[in-house]
């Protein structure tokens, strides 16, 4: 019974023993103030883990979003700026997947900025995507915010009722075991 447990957790848990990574996949890259009307993007970018990726989302050049292998930096400038106060202004990475492991999805993330006074609460997630809310910062410039991702595998339907059935089968196994056997 422990032995089709473990199973069924490890089925779960990890990606084919492969570091995950986003080089060679393609993300979606966009900046939003909808309470302005503004839409940015998105546009499409192939990760390749090099300065290349960099991608600016706007007109000066003074934002921008450059995928990792495994994070996502939020650049801000070159030039000081500031988000404008929208609150819902944001930058967003989106599509996210992991190549050749399409099961992934974001667990958790783990934020860094040497922006001042930086509140980490500003960059949220769900499994596909990653948001830094801007409306309310300020920058110098050359700041960055980088959101380093987690993945986790989200099991496909088959697999789950693959391993119901077999903890089923095990346990029923166990039932008919004799005493003493």
């Amino acid at each position: 019974m422990r032995l089709l447990v473990t199973l069924f957790s490890l089925a779960l848990l990890v990606p084919h023993g492969r570091a995950a990574t986003l080089i060679g996949s393609v993300v979606e890259i966009s900046r939003k103030i909808p309470s302005d009307g503004f839409y940015w993007g998105p546009v499409s970018v192939l990760v390749t883990g090099t300065d290349s990726d960099r991608t600016s989302v706007s007109d000066g050049n003074n934002m921008a979003i450059m995928p990792r292998a495994n994070s996502i930096v939020f650049i801000l400038g070159p030039e000081g700026g500031a988000g404008g106060g929208a609150e819902d202004h944001r930058m967003l990475v989106s599509d996210i997947q992991w190549f050749g492991e399409s099961e992934l999805e974001i667990a958790s993330i783990a934020v860094t900025s040497d922006l001042p006074c930086f509140n980490p609460s500003l960059v949220t997630f769900d499994g596909r995507s990653v948001s830094l809310w801007i409306g309310s910062l300020e920058w110098d410039g050359g700041e960055t915010v980088e959101v380093t991702l987690t993945p986790t595998a989200v099991p496909e339907p088959s697999t789950v009722f693959l391993m119901a059935g077999a903890l089923a089968l095990g346990i029923c196994w166990l039932g008919r075991r004799q005493p003493g056997t």
